[in-house]
């Protein structure tokens, strides 16, 4: 446990005890529970970022043509692919295109 100390606003002051007095909370739970949720919301806030940028870029020539050969995709199933792929993948273009 740790005790921290810090000075605020009249008005800030009044709306932590206002908070804490509603919910039936100490006032240190309240800034605790604060926190926690300040930090949710960054954590959020970068993951957002974080793909906002990962869709902003191109991608890159190995996996355009990845993707053009047909190697990049999924499916949906049930099964354990890891022992049963060979049945359940269509491997008709393995080598090209069919003529």
């Amino acid at each position: 446990m740790q005790t921290i100390t810090f000075t605020t606003n009249d008005q800030i002051g009044q709306l932590l005890h206002a908070i804490a007095t509603e919910n039936n909370k100490a006032t240190s739970e309240v800034i605790a529970d604060s926190l926690r949720y300040y930090s949710e919301m960054l954590q959020k806030r970068k993951w957002s970022q974080i793909k906002q940028a990962s869709t902003n870029t191109e991608f890159s020539p190995i996996y355009q043509a990845f993707e053009q050969a047909g190697l990049i995709g999924c499916i949906e199933t049930d099964e354990q692919l890891s022992t049963t792929y060979k049945d359940k993948l269509d491997f008709s273009f393995k080598h090209g295109a069919v003529k």
